[in-house]
């Protein structure tokens, strides 16, 4: 069983909540790529993602991570990091994983195990001529 800690300080009351924004895979490879320092770096908005999915996937990234302690993986949410508004700042923290690029990951594994991806791959060996 993975342990779940809930991360919240009293100290002040939570401001009112935004509308809600809806992300997608694709919002994420974009902002993986090309917001956070996957490909580049460019922070500012564009007509791919705005300032919202910008902010938003910045606070998911500070608020909801999976860590190892000890041996042990465990997950946290850190609701105060939800009040941010600096939130697409990078932190080199080993030890853990986002959200974002857990999700990000996951979307890596389903575009290599795409029956495009195993048709190119075997049309490459062949090309090459690659036994296996």
């Amino acid at each position: 069983m993975i342990p779940l800690f809930v991360i919240r300080s009293a100290a002040e009351s939570p401001r009112e909540a935004a509308p809600s924004v809806l992300l997608t895979r694709r919002d994420i490879l974009y902002y993986v790529a090309n917001k956070i320092g996957g490909v580049h770096y460019d922070p500012k908005p564009n007509g791919r993602l705005t300032k919202e999915k910008i902010d938003a996937l910045g606070r998911i990234r500070h608020c909801f991570k999976i860590e190892l302690q000890g041996n042990n993986p465990s997950v946290l949410i850190n609701l105060d990091s939800l009040e941010e508004d600096q939130t697409s700042t990078f932190k080199y923290e080993p030890e853990s994983i986002d959200a974002v690029y857990l999700e990000f990951i996951a979307c890596v594994e389903l575009i290599l195990r795409s029956t495009e991806v195993s048709t190119l791959k075997a049309l490459i060996e062949s090309d090459l001529k690659i036994t296996r």
